[in-house]
C-alpha cells in the first residue's frame, strides 16, 4: 500500500513545478488540461482563478484515483 503524502501547493510556481514532477505514467487528461492551464497562467494573462480551478480538479482526481 502506498503511503500518502500531502504536500502545500503556495504559488503558481509550486503549482507548475509539482504538475512537472507528477509520475508520467499516471497523467491523463486532467493532468494535461491542469498543466496547460497553469502554465498559460504563468506565461500570460490568462486568468489565475481559472489556472486555480484546473488544478484544484486535478487534485480531486488524484485523490481519487488513490483510494
Amino acid at each position: 500500500m502506498e503511503t500518502a503524502s500531502i504536500q502545500e501547493i503556495a504559488c503558481l510556481e509550486d503549482a507548475v513545478e509539482f504538475l512537472y514532477e507528477w509520475p508520467k505514467h499516471k497523467r491523463g487528461p486532467i493532468y494535461d488540461t491542469a498543466l496547460r492551464a497553469r502554465q498559460r497562467a504563468f506565461d500570460s494573462d490568462y486568468p489565475l482563478t481559472s489556472a486555480q480551478s484546473a488544478f484544484s480538479g486535478f487534485a480531486r482526481s488524484a485523490k481519487s484515483s488513490r483510494t
